[in-house]
């Protein structure tokens, strides 16, 4: 199909689903299996919107319009360069505006037949302003994605895909009072008042520079950085490839704050209250070695008025290094009131010495959790 050029001026399009019976919806990350087809279909195209716009009316009589939309499209075969342009406004119920804007230049591998990133080279520019998440119900509803989400997001990326890798890669996402439920989540609510994520990467030979990754919520604060390889089939090929290989990645969760915020994700019983808690940890890799410590501390709450606490931390050590063939535990540690295991070896002659105390385990984590009707 060739639809060479086409200019469509101020189009307007108005959908509304009020009183429409809902249709099924479905879970983020649960996709259904369709049979391959043979062939593809190569569209070639030059396409121009200007000021348009579309609304849309939910079940529920939320609208959400998306107007001054203005972009430009023009489509090619794999192996050829594909433009895009699209900017357009988000308006939601309340009559505030969130701008959106995203441009590119890509080249897909003409070997390789659908949409994918691999093989392909080109830049990309995504930027949106104070998009608000609980103004797109409307259209994850008509793409029956079952997931509720309020909060405002702002992003601005800018990426150098080569080959199928990013060259480079500089992108921050701001948002403010995120608050996100669905089936997915088990009814629970993943809420912070702030988030910021900043990330920069960049590819030198087979390697990818991570220059920074910082990750800050209200209960979770995380950091990576170091050289890591551009591909890898197992933690065997990433500790034995490049000898400049390093990674150094920090993490620390309120654990307290989790919890209580996905009670039904983690179990947590009813009628419990987690008041403290924090779990923290370490990955460095190396020189072929591969160094882990995790840490959960403090873990504490109330149940009809009553104090419960874990009597002592729980600890955990790891250290792994390769002879590029097997996977050997140098180090294996886990430490706690209830377990104390040491274990070092290959992974197929793993040897290995400590105890669990069962009843103790369910003593400790049963005041905590749901266990049901199991008793050790």
């Amino acid at each position: 199909l060739s639809f060479g050029q086409t200019i469509i001026d101020q189009p307007k399009i108005s959908v509304n689903l009020k009183d429409q019976p809902v249709s099924e919806s479905r879970s983020v990350g649960v996709s259904k299996s369709n049979p391959a087809k043979a062939g593809y279909l190569a569209l070639v195209m030059d396409v121009a919107v200007n000021d348009g716009n579309f609304k849309l009316t939910d079940s529920k009589a939320q609208t959400v319009e998306l107007s001054q939309i203005n972009s430009k499209l023009s489509l090619r075969p794999p192996g050829r360069q594909t433009d895009f342009d699209i900017n357009m406004a988000v308006v939601n119920s309340k009559a505030q505006k969130s701008q959106i804007h995203a441009e590119g230049k890509i080249t897909p591998d003409k070997a390789i037949r659908g949409w994918s990133l691999k093989g392909t080279t080109g830049d990309l520019i995504v930027e949106v302003n104070d998009l608000d998440l609980e103004s797109l119900g409307s259209i994850l509803e008509l793409a029956k994605i079952d997931v509720q989400a309020k909060g405002m997001v702002s992003a601005d990326i800018n990426a150098v895909i080569k080959d199928g890798n990013f060259e480079n890669l500089t992108g921050s996402i701001k948002a403010k009072n995120l608050d996100v439920t669905g089936p997915v989540l088990n009814g629970d609510n993943l809420k912070t008042n702030l988030l910021n994520v900043d990330v920069k990467l960049k590819s030198q030979k087979q390697l990818i520079n991570i220059e920074q990754f910082q990750f800050n919520s209200d209960w979770r604060v995380a950091q990576a950085g170091g050289m890591v390889p551009t591909t890898f089939e197992s933690l065997s090929d990433f500790l034995t490839s490049e000898s400049d290989v390093s990674l150094n990645a920090d993490f620390e969760l309120n654990a307290a704050a989790a919890l209580s915020q996905m009670p039904h994700t983690f179990g947590i019983k009813e009628e419990m209250k987690v008041t403290s808690g924090k779990l923290s940890g370490n990955i460095t890799a190396n020189r072929g070695k591969l160094n882990s410590q995790i840490n959960l501390n403090d873990l504490a709450g109330t149940i009809e008025g009553k104090k419960l606490a874990l009597s002592e931390p729980v600890t955990g050590k790891l250290q792994i290094s390769t002879d590029k063939k097997k996977i050997r535990f140098d180090e294996l540690d886990v430490s706690a009131s209830f377990a104390r295991i040491n274990a070092s070896g290959f992974l197929e002659q793993l040897k290995y010495d400590g105890y669990v105390d069962l009843e103790k385990l369910q003593s400790e984590f049963g005041q905590f959790v749901d266990l049901g009707k199991y008793e050790i």
